[in-house]
């Protein structure tokens, strides 16, 4: 069985084709071993690189299987399971062709008889990366990521539509015309006229499902490298995911500061104000939110509210425990009269 025969065959429910081919690569490999020819490790490299082609193409038949077209296998697909096998695999199978060494190697002619110094060329590297690039394969992969392009687009919309467009980036970014260093009551007042009617919880929800989304769009590009190479559709796709997820950090940054405003502008109560801001400093904290991307003057205010809060609820403790050491030494003085 050649190479061109392995590529042309019916990929159908039976799976004699790939033990055939399995059984003859194997026992070549122990042959070359058992010969102990020079190139022995070598052709056991290439060997091995078409035994996962054969993987490849096994798991491909599950996907074929699965419908009558790209779009009814990727629907069958749940959570692109297979399709996300077939990329790791095809991944793998890349690198070893890539590394230079496994491609191709010199094999006997004649193996088994006494003269072994004939040799012919076993080159697995143009056959193998056919399989890789199987045409059903590659319209699976096509649709895959017209779904995922779609999901993605639809929870950006939820994010930008929770946001109001006032977003750095957005058609009403908030601070448009506000100077850098405004003074603190005319960013409160461009705040309250703009992102103060922002829901910030029902944002944050959004732009968290939204980085669930982007995620998984990570996941897929990860396992898609060889395909990125022979698929500009995969390239196309990782630059948008990269474009939405800046987007997402910065609408992340103005749900922020539409609390950190509305600390200021709605909260009653230095208590708080604090508590909410906190809640804000928390995540710039733990990296969710970066500090260059939200007005400063905003920021030094928040957390200058923060500190105020803190200094008052330390001067309550030590008035309470001063009254009370008071009363303690006025009922001790007070129990000393009585004994007297």
């Amino acid at each position: 069985m050649t190479f061109s025969s392995l590529v042309n065959l019916d990929l159908g429910p039976s799976t004699e084709w790939k033990d055939d081919v399995k059984a003859v690569v194997t026992l070549g490999i122990k042959a070359i071993h058992h010969l102990q020819h020079p190139c022995a490790d070598r052709v056991e490299t290439a060997s091995r690189i078409i035994l996962a082609g054969c993987d490849f193409r096994d798991q491909l038949a599950v996907l074929k299987q699965m419908g009558d077209s790209p779009e009814s296998r990727v629907s069958a697909d749940d959570n692109f399971s297979i399709i996300t096998s077939l990329l790791v695999q095809a991944s793998r199978v890349a690198s070893m062709l890539t590394d230079g060494s496994g491609g191709e190697a010199l094999v006997p002619a004649n193996p088994g008889q006494e003269d072994v110094t004939g040799l012919v060329s076993l080159n697995a590297s143009s056959a193998i990366r056919q399989i890789l690039q199987d045409e059903d394969f590659m319209d699976c992969l096509a649709v895959a990521v017209q779904n995922m392009t779609k999901t993605v687009k639809e929870a950006q919309d939820a994010v930008r539509d929770a946001v109001q467009d006032f977003h750095n980036g957005g058609a009403k970014y908030w601070r448009a015309e506000l100077a850098a260093d405004a003074d603190l009551s005319t960013v409160l007042e461009r705040a309250a006229n703009t992102i103060d009617a922002i829901d910030g919880d029902e944002a944050d929800a959004l732009i968290d499902k939204l980085k669930e989304v982007l995620s998984k769009c990570d996941d897929f590009i990860g396992k898609a490298t060889f395909y990125g190479s022979v698929m500009p559709r995969v390239l196309d796709f990782k630059s948008f995911v990269d474009a939405v997820r800046v987007m997402a950090k910065r609408c992340k940054a103005l749900s922020c500061e539409s609390l950190l405003a509305f600390a200021h502008n709605s909260c009653k109560s230095v208590e708080w104000q604090a508590r909410l801001i906190r809640n804000q400093l928390t995540e710039i904290m733990i990296g969710n939110i970066d500090e260059k991307d939200l007005h400063q003057v905003l920021l030094k205010s928040s957390k200058s509210l923060v500190e105020k809060a803190g200094k008052q609820a330390r001067e309550e403790d030590d008035h309470g425990q001063t009254k009370a050491t008071a009363a303690s030494a006025e009922s001790a003085r007070k129990k000393l009269r009585l004994g007297k």
